[in-house]
Formats: structure tokens, sequence, C-alpha cells
């Protein structure tokens, strides 16, 4: 056969192949109704989900060039004791395949459209979803398809035009805990899908969360390329949120440069992650096994500076008032980043607030009993300035004063569990400078302790054990503490605003009271105190002077002149006290003076921090000094005892000479003068008599008589 009659052959074979499938294509669009076979379609459904599936509506079928199919409303059940409402709905999808490409195992469909699409999701509280039977079904079939080997595969080439996701909704419900998550106006678009080239996606939803109160919608797009890995590359996501935790309607981004998952090894990453939320916005990268159990991702996160203020407003929290209103103005945080289902940890810390830096690791080791961790380690802060602000203008004025009004934190304290160490280069509070500060803190059950702290502080050191316990209907604090090398200067020039004493002190104390604010506990304070002052220099009062202008009044003598510079020196001030209802009380005052010693007793009171003191002085020798002394000026210091008194306020005690107690002294020592003269010229008359008439009696029956007759002769003239 020569080549022209094989081309005829060959055209006339291809004719009649032509005219047969337009013949059948006929025959199909004539002859075939797909409503005949809408419940064969239902039941293929049913059999291969093990739920009832509903077809409903007519089926429509287009040939030529597309074979196109178009549905009504389909349901799927829901499963038992999960409601009689379908799980899946929809109620209407459409899609069509080119039918010339099919001759060579290539699939080219067209757009896809599923409109209405609603799935009712829920778990119960043991656990069981109302889709885990369908997917243990799809699993085993999965499976089998799998085991049936290559052979199996069909390798045919899909590629889609687009695909329609519109008005969908779907509704998870939490039985268990009653939380109910609803999205809905759900459209996603997708387009030029091929499942081996990335997908361009774009879409919008809004969502509910009803327990939270919440509410918001969002805008999608991305580029999604699905395989053994799945990932998500150009995400960015824009919306806005709303409900109770928010003050108004708050507008948020999401955005990375890729997301990628793997489900055979469940790992998840994003990268180059960014957020903006409020005043807020920062960066992260994240990586790990998840999303599903178990959960466990790591990375880094970055908040760029926020103004506190901003956040608080957006939060719908009370704003942090501050005596500084400038405070918090500039917060920034970066740290890795740890996270579980149960956990979540943040350390290589680095934040700073205002001027202070801070360092160090910080974890929530346990969501469901929301216990933390933390060890912070912080350069340079002053807390006065982050202290609530006093009502009081004179007391704002006054760190201290502002100090005392400050109300135990006793709501915080009821709902936290942590635990850690926090430590600061130089720390501020109540206008005292600590250095190299060390501080335990551990808060459970509405108790804390601080403890052990320990401080640099006005040269000296300071080392306590604070207790606060807010467990009872009024909140207890309780104080162990210890300073030793104390500047006392610099303490009255930082609390009082006093240059008026110079020495060296240190204490014990060991105190508890009762109250809402420290001026409350420290007006119920009760314990124990010990003190020492020591190379003690009191500026503003003279004692010496002080002694020998009161002796020249009670003398009726001129007074010396005053001294131009008055000034005390003390070598050592030691005592004890015991505190009651904010009151000390103290027995055992001990001073020595140049040349002089004083003992005495007197009170403290806490609250007000004044003092009243009565006070003895003995002169130890002649002080060298008093060179315009009389020897009569100078031999009555020697013999006689000198009472003072100091009353006042505590950072500026007035010293004097207790006028009425020289007078009584003075009386007193008259009187017992007179009582040792009539004592002898008593006792003379009755050894005169009782030896005339006693006889010969024993000498120490004589003894006893005239003792007993002394003491009742002595009782009659003086009155017992």
């Amino acid at each position: 056969m020569d080549m022209s009659k094989l081309i005829k052959w060959l055209l006339i074979a291809v004719s009649v192949v032509v005219v047969a499938v337009i013949a059948l294509v006929a025959a199909v669009v004539l002859l075939f109704d797909p409503d005949d076979y809408r419940d064969e379609l239902a039941a293929a459904l049913t059999k291969a989900t093990g739920r009832t599936v509903t077809v409903e509506g007519p089926l429509s079928l287009k040939l030529f060039p597309w074979l196109a199919i178009d549905t009504g409303s389909i349901s799927v059940a829901n499963a038992p004791a999960f409601g009689d409402e379908p799980m899946l709905s929809l109620t209407r999808a459409s899609a069509a395949v080119k039918i010339a490409p099919l001759l060579s195992r290539r699939i080219e469909v067209g757009n896809v459209t599923v409109s209405g699409l609603t799935a009712n999701l829920a778990v119960r509280g043991d656990g069981v979803t109302s889709w885990d039977d369908i997917v243990e079904r799809l699993g085993a079939d999965s499976q089998s398809a799998e085991d049936s080997g290559p052979e199996a595969a069909t390798g045919l080439d899909i590629s889609i035009a687009g695909i329609d996701l519109v008005d969908a909704q779907v509704r998870y419900a939490d039985n268990g805990s009653g939380a109910v998550y609803t999205l809905s106006d759900v459209n996603l678009s997708a387009d030029s899908v091929d499942l081996e080239a990335p997908i361009p996606l774009r879409g919008n939803l809004a969502f509910e969360a009803q327990a939270e109160a919440i509410s918001g919608a969002v805008e999608f797009t991305t580029i999604a390329t699905i395989g053994d890995d799945v990932s998500f590359a150009e995400v960015s996501l824009n919306g806005n949120v709303a409900g109770e935790p928010f003050a108004g309607e708050q507008s948020f981004t999401l955005g990375s440069e890729l997301v990628a998952m793997n489900s055979a090894q469940n790992t998840l990453d994003v990268n180059a992650g960014q957020f903006t939320f409020g005043p807020l916005t920062g960066a992260f990268d994240l990586g790990g096994s998840g999303p599903a159990d178990p959960l466990a991702l790591r990375g880094r996160l970055k908040l760029e500076p926020f103004v506190v203020r901003e956040l608080t407003d957006a939060l719908k929290i009370d704003p942090i008032e501050t005596a500084d209103a400038t405070v918090l103005q500039t917060v920034s945080i970066d740290g890795a980043l740890a996270i579980t289902f149960e956990s979540a940890a943040f350390s290589d810390i680095v934040a700073v607030v205002d001027d202070t830096r801070i360092e160090g690791a910080f974890a929530i080791t346990n969501f469901a009993s929301g216990r933390m961790m933390f060890q912070l380690v912080g350069d340079e802060i002053n807390l006065d300035r982050y202290l609530p602000p006093a009502e009081d203008a004179e007391i704002a004025a006054d760190a201290s004063d502002a100090l005392a009004e400050t109300a135990l934190p006793v709501d915080l304290l009821r709902g936290l569990n942590a635990e850690g160490t926090l430590q600061f280069g130089r720390l501020t509070l109540g206008d005292l400078p600590f250095s190299s500060l060390k501080l335990g803190l551990k808060v459970a059950d509405s108790k804390a302790r601080l403890a052990p702290i320990k401080a640099t502080v006005l040269n000296g050191a300071y080392e306590g054990d604070v207790r606060i316990d807010a467990s009872g209907k009024q909140p207890t604090l309780s104080l162990n503490e210890r300073v030793s090398g104390l500047d006392m200067g610099a303490l009255a020039s930082q609390l009082f605003e006093r240059d008026n004493i110079e020495g060296t002190f240190a204490g014990q104390f060991q105190l508890g009271g009762v109250g809402e604010t420290l001026a409350d506990i420290r007006s119920s304070l009760n314990g124990d105190v010990s003190f020492a002052l020591t190379d003690a220099v009191l500026t503003g009062t003279d004692v010496w002077y002080e002694i020998r202008r009161a002796r020249a009044l009670f003398k009726r003598e001129t007074p010396p002149p005053a001294p131009a510079e008055p000034a005390t020196r003390m070598t050592n001030l030691t005592g004890t006290a015991k505190v009651s209802n904010g009151v000390a009380t103290n027995n055992d005052l001990y001073a020595e003076l140049p040349f002089l010693q004083f003992t005495g007793d007197g009170t403290v009171n806490l609250a007000d921090a004044t003092v009243n003191y009565g006070l003895d002085a003995r002169v130890l020798e002649r002080p060298e000094f008093l060179t315009d002394a009389s020897a009569e000026e100078l031999d009555a210091y020697t013999e006689a005892v000198i009472p003072l008194k100091i009353t006042g306020e505590l950072a500026a005690p007035k010293i004097a000479p207790d006028i009425e107690g020289m007078a009584r002294a003075a009386a007193k020592e008259k009187i017992d003068a007179e009582k040792d003269r009539l004592k002898r010229r008593l006792l003379d008359k009755l050894i005169d008599g009782d030896e005339a008439e006693a006889g010969e009696e024993g000498e120490e029956e004589e003894e006893g008589d005239i003792e007993d007759e002394l003491k009742k002769r002595l009782k009659d003239l003086f009155g017992g």
C-alpha cells in the first residue's frame, strides 16, 4: 500500500472515531438523567463514611468540552450522642473536568465551587470527637490502598483551575467545658491549583469565642505548597477583634516569610514572623514539634518598645498609677521562647523598662496551676517612682511617707504562685539607696516570703526575712531584719532631710503587724528590738551646756554662755525594747559620753516617730574642757546624779536636764539625810533603854529585840 492510500485510510478512521464520539456524547446528553443516580451517589457516600449521607435537589450534568456536574444540598449525619443536626452540610457544589485531556491520563479540572458549607464539630468531656469514626474508617481505606502496592497508583496528572469556598461556617463545641468557637462568613479562593506547584490563596472570615466574649474578622493571603511537607509562604493576615477584654475594636496583623509543617514528622516551623496588636509590635521565630500533641516549640520573641498605659487601655485593664507619671513609657523585651501544651519558658531575656535593663529567665512551669519561676538581674531602678501616687500632696513630696501609705498587694498575692530570685546593682526604695541587692521570693497559698534579702545600704549591711500572709481577712506582715555598719548621718539625711547626727548604727528587729497599709501595720507592730549606736555626734544640742544651764537656773546663778556650735558626742549607745501596738518600750538604755554615763528608760512611738525618755547622767570624772567652771561646780557634778529628758521627733530629739527631777532629787537627798539622822538618834535611845531593862539576857536575844523595836518605832514615826 502506498503512502497516499495509508493517509486516506487514517483520515477515514479518524473521521469515524470523531463521529462515534459525537454520537456518544449526543446520546449521553439526550438519554442520561443524573437524578436517576442520586440515590446511588448517597448510598456510596454513606458506605464510605459510615454515616447517613443525604443528597437533595437536582443534579445536573453538562458535556463537551467540559464534563460539568452541579449538585443541590448534601448533608452528612452526626455521630450518635452529638445531636440531630448534621455534622457536615452544603447548599451547592459544582465542578467541571475537561474531556480531551482524559485520553492522555491528564485531569484538567475547571473551577470547583462549594457554597454554604457548614461543619458542626464537637468534643465530649471524655475526649471523643464527632469525627473520630470517619477518620478511622478513611484511615483504614487509605492503608488498604497503600498495601496494594505501587501498581495501584493511577499515574494521573491533575490540575485545577481554581477553588472557591463561599459562605462557609464552622462551629466547634467543647461539651466538657461548655466553650463554643465559631468561624462564619468563610470565603476562600485558590487559583491555578497544581499539587506539584505553589498555590496562591486568599480569603476572609469572621470568628467568635462565646465564653471569652470575643469576636472579630480576618483577611488573609498566602502561597501554599502541598506535598509531603505543607508550607505557606508570604503569609499576610489583617484583622480586628472586639469584646469584653478589649476597650473597643482593636486591629492586629500577623505575617511570616514561611510556615512549614510535616505531618509525618509532626514538625512546625515559623520563620521571620511579625505581628502587631494595638500598641504592640513584635517579631518571632518558632520551630519544633506541633501543632498536634506533643507540642514543643522553640524560638525567639521580640517586643519593640511600647507604652504600658497604651497597652492597658487597649486591654481594658485599670491603668498602673505611679508616683512618677513619666515612668513605663518605654518597655521592650527580647528573649528565647519555649512552648508546650503544659508550660512556657522565656530565657536569655533582655528587657528594658525606662532606664532599667533586666536580664534573666522567666517560666510558667504549669498552666493549670499557674506556677511561675524566675531569675532576674537588673542594673539600677528607683522603685519610689513606681509606687502608687499618694493622695495627699505633702505625702507625695516625701517618698518615705508615700511608702508608708502604700497598700500591701493583697489581691496579687491571693492569685499568685511564684518562686525565684531578683538582683539589682542599685535599687532605691523609700529614698534609701540599696546596692548589691539579692532577694529570694516565694508566693503560694496567699502567703509570700521574701528571703533571704541581702544588700548594702548607706555603707552598712542589711539582711532580712519578710513574710506577708494574705490568707485571712486582714493581711499580716512579719519582719526579721538585721543591719550593721549603717551610716546614721546618711540615714537621717535620706529619710528625714536632717543633717544633725552622725554615727554608725546596728540593730535587730523581730516585728509583726496587721493592716492594709504599711502605716496601719506600723501602728500595730509587736515584737523585740535591739540597737547600738557608736561614735555618734548630735549637733544642735550640747548636753554639757544644758546641764550647766539647768544647774545655774536651779542655783539661781548666771548661766554660762551658749556654745557657738553646740554638739554632743557619744562613744556608745545601746538598748533593747519590747514593741506593743506600735510603741517600743526601752528599759535598759545605756550611753557613754566623754566624762558622762547615761542610763534610763522611755518609749518610742513608731507610728508618729516620737520619743519620750527619762535619763540619769553620772559624771565619771572631772571634764577637763570646762575651764570656766568653778571648783564648787565641778565637785557638784562628780557627786550628783543629773536627770535629763529626751522628747520630740525621733529624727530631731530635744535633750534637756529635768529641772523638776533635779528638785525632787535635792528634796529627796535632804529627806534621806534627815531620816538617817533621826534613825541614829532613835537607835541610840533604844540601845540605852534596852541595856538597862535586859539585865543578864543573852546578847543575841537583846539584838533581836532591838531590831524589832526599831522597826516598830520607825513605822510609827514615818508611817511605815
